[in-house]
């Protein structure tokens, strides 16, 4: 449990300012030091289209960099 912790922290320090910049939201928001990502809080804030998957719609809207970024975090 211990290194799923270190591995999470490590990875929100690396990521923050990145999404930020990227989605201009806060990764805080979507985070949680146990978890990790919450994909599915991020798909209802950016108003995903129903029909289209999330990862198309951020490509489409963000380009394939946010793709890789959301990658990352999950």
């Amino acid at each position: 449990m211990y290194t799923i912790i270190k591995q999470n922290k490590a990875k929100y320090l690396t990521k923050t300012n990145e999404f930020y910049a990227t989605f201009n939201l806060r990764l805080t928001n979507y985070w949680d030091i146990i978890t990790g990502f919450n994909i599915t809080k991020f798909n209802n804030d950016i108003k995903c289209p129903d029909g289209i998957s999330l990862k198309q719609h951020i490509e489409n809207t963000f380009g394939l960099d946010a793709v890789a970024l959301i990658m990352s975090l999950i």
